[in-house]
């Protein structure tokens, strides 16, 4: 930085400047000055700028008197600068300036915005970009802040309406190169070292695999060795991915070999094209053996193998009982069953609803619940002798994958969880008294599992029960705020069990929990001497609701993740950048088939834990673990993926797919993490 502006002159040096740095933080000591304005406008005004320019704003600037914020991206022109739609015209001594900037950086605090602006529409949409110097309090500008998925705001949209600007605030040439301007000489020179192992250049050397030109083409086009891994293809199980990489490898390499002959898009499916509608594989067009149609003839017997996968028709390790068999597949009457919660949740639980319900005071709309017990969800595996349907914890799981899909906020999980415990756990009275109203609902019933530092497990309980009385502390309590009655999972002499405490019970606290996922409240309950009823076999009720609640949790994870694959499709295929749909490019497609690829075997984990809960008990607790602990781990990688490709939008609270992260969070979190049910798999199968 130049002496006159406060600098010393000198040359950039990497080591000199990583040398202050540490010595300034071994003092605790502030440093870095930050900022946008010190960090991208000070290095382009010291290259393009004016001497007034320089005069008027580097000094004040590096002082901190003088802040700014960034103006490039633009609706529908995020990196893609050529598509940048705001334009300035020269009126007399003055630009006039029209448009929109998005995602821009504390402009809520900037004195000043250097942007980038269409000066030349006449000329290609890479060239004709003006970089301008705009004071924020010119009258024409409205600046509005996006919230984001935490409620916080710390981007904004900026209006600009025949915003005057003086003429001698463009930095540079009118209409020079835009790339020239914004990346400074010095900047790409010495102060950023990263990007030389990112983008080699001259005296650099190609990292391996990466040559250019015929060099490079002619590497590509050979086939991979034979000790090569992508050259194996053996019959062995392979990790989620593994052989989308692999098929991968064939088509980089048929694709040179067919460039050679003079077509070089020959061995591309569709020549690129985004994802489409309807089977997700189908949809995806990058699935490597489906681009080259003639690999049967070039290698029959991975054709043959790969022809397609036939689900057997039985579980291997249920054993000779055939009352226990399942068919892989759903029933008429399963499919009739999510078709119509998926019908009610499209017509009466669309997201503006779902937005409404949860920033609601209670979190909870009686209006939808009760459709649902219309329908029959709430009562699906109570007993038919007190008003269910008597039907099994699959049923009850399909439903659920539909609620996760349509991100359905209410007491769901939590009467769903009570219900089980009361099946399985309650005397004939207290079934009487709570089940019907259960399955009709007119009646919320949560149970209470969890200790204080997230303790899920039924032998570690800290509650207490003492001549019918509780004294504990009960946090991440679902619904217990709405709830009519509470099911306290508890310690007395006796072991652990459970009691039922009612509504306006002497003695119980309920304090609101502010969660993530906000479709489904949580509360943290205080009991003090509160009189509660035991139920009957209460250890094994505890186990049995925490199971059908591991697999309801798979399920809504699974039903979430595969409407965020939905939501991201459909996104690829119409967003546009650089001329054509996002879906197009490698780094957006190949994860859209990842997840998808991922998503389609996971589909079959929590089917069994549900079959197994119900036939296979000696294997329930197992798959109940290990399909909540894939399941959720799988929504949140979907959730991430889904946010990332859609890039900035993804995390504003405008855009619907915050709800669904918000709630993959919930689902990751809620009955224990993945890691622990994970480890309790691996001691229930005796590892």
């Amino acid at each position: 930085m130049p002496r006159r502006y406060g600098g010393a002159e000198q040359p950039p040096d990497p080591l000199k400047s990583a040398i202050i740095a540490e010595e300034f933080r071994r003092a605790r000591a502030p440093f870095e000055i930050v900022g946008q304005g010190p960090s991208m406008l000070v290095p382009t005004l010291l290259e393009h700028g004016t001497e007034a320019q320089k005069d008027r704003f580097i000094r004040d600037t590096l002082l901190g008197t003088v802040r700014w914020c960034q103006g490039y991206s633009e609706p529908g022109a995020g990196s893609d600068l050529a598509s940048l739609r705001t334009r300035a015209v020269l009126d007399g001594g003055h630009w006039v300036v029209n448009g929109q900037k998005i995602w821009t950086s504390n402009a809520q605090d900037a004195d000043w915005m250097f942007a980038l602006v269409r000066t030349e529409p006449e000329k290609p949409r890479h060239d004709g970009l003006s970089y301008f110097l705009i004071d924020m309090n010119t009258p024409g500008i409205d600046v509005r802040p996006l919230r984001q998925m935490t409620g916080d705001a710390d981007f904004n949209e900026v209006f600009l309406e025949n915003v005057r600007v003086p003429e001698d605030s463009v930095v540079g040439r009118r209409g020079q190169d835009a790339a020239d301007v914004r990346r400074p000489r010095d900047a790409r020179a010495g102060t950023r070292t990263r990007r030389t192992a990112r983008h080699p250049g001259p005296g650099h050397p190609q990292p391996p695999g990466r040559a250019r030109g015929a060099a490079g083409r002619r590497r590509a086009s050979r086939p991979p060795p034979a000790h090569d891994e992508r050259a194996r293809d053996g019959g062995g199980p392979r990790e989620p991915g593994h052989q989308a990489l692999l098929d991968g490898a064939r088509l980089r390499h048929r694709e040179a070999r067919h460039g050679r002959r003079g077509r070089p898009r020959a061995a591309r499916a569709g020549r690129g094209e985004c994802p489409g509608h309807g089977h997700v594989r189908a949809r995806l067009h990058v699935v490597a053996r489906r681009a080259d149609r003639r690999r049967g003839r070039q290698h029959p017997a991975q054709h043959h193998r790969r022809a397609g996968s036939r689900a057997a028709s039985r579980f291997p390790e249920v054993g000779p009982d055939r009352a226990r068999d399942m068919d892989f597949g759903l029933s008429d009457d399963q499919l009739l069953l999510k078709d119509t919660v998926r019908r009610y949740l499209e017509s009466e639980c669309p997201t503006t609803r779902v937005r409404a319900i949860m920033e609601s005071e209670t979190g909870h709309d009686p209006a939808l619940w009760q459709g649902l017990a219309d329908l029959g969800v709430a009562g699906l595996a109570i007993q038919t002798a007190h008003g269910g349907s008597g039907l099994e914890l699959l049923e009850l799981a399909l439903a659920a994958e539909e609620l996760g899909s349509a991100c359905t906020p209410g007491p769901f999980l939590a009467c769903a969880m009570a219900a089980a415990a009361l099946v399985a756990g309650g005397d004939a009275d207290t079934q009487s008294r709570w089940l019907p109203p259960l399955a009709a609902g007119q009646a919320i019933v949560t149970l209470a599992l969890a200790e204080e530092g997230g303790v899920w497990d039924a032998a570690r309980l800290t509650t207490r029960a003492r001549d019918g009385r509780l004294d504990g502390r009960k946090p991440f309590v679902p619904a217990a705020s709405i709830a009519d009655a509470i099911l306290v999972a508890a310690q007395d002499e006796g072991g652990p069990g459970l009691w039922l405490v009612a509504r306006g019970a002497a003695g119980v606290d309920v304090a609101p929990l502010r969660g993530t996922d906000m479709t489904r409240r949580l509360d943290t309950v205080g009991f003090t001497a509160t009189p509660g009823t035991k139920l009957a076999a209460g250890r094994a009720a505890i186990d049995r609701a925490r199971d059908a609640g591991l697999v309801l949790l798979a399920a809504d994870a699974y039903g979430g993740a595969r409407r965020c694959l939905d939501m991201t499709v459909r996104y690829a295929l119409s967003r546009e950048q650089f001329g054509q749909p996002i879906g197009a490019f490698q780094g957006v497609k190949h994860q859209l088939a990842d997840l998808a690829t991922e998503l389609e075997p996971a589909l079959s984990l929590w089917w069994y834990a549900a079959h197994a809960h119900d036939h296979v008990p000696e294997r329930a607790e197992r798959h109940a673990a290990l399909a909540k602990a894939h399941l959720t781990d799988l929504y949140d990688r979907a959730t991430r993926v889904a946010t990332e490709l859609h890039g900035g939008i993804g995390f504003t609270w405008e855009y619907d797919l915050h709800l669904w992260f918000r709630r993959a969070v919930f689902d990751r979190s809620f009955l224990g993490d993945a890691e622990s049910h994970r480890l309790r798999a691996a001691d229930l199968a005796g590892w």
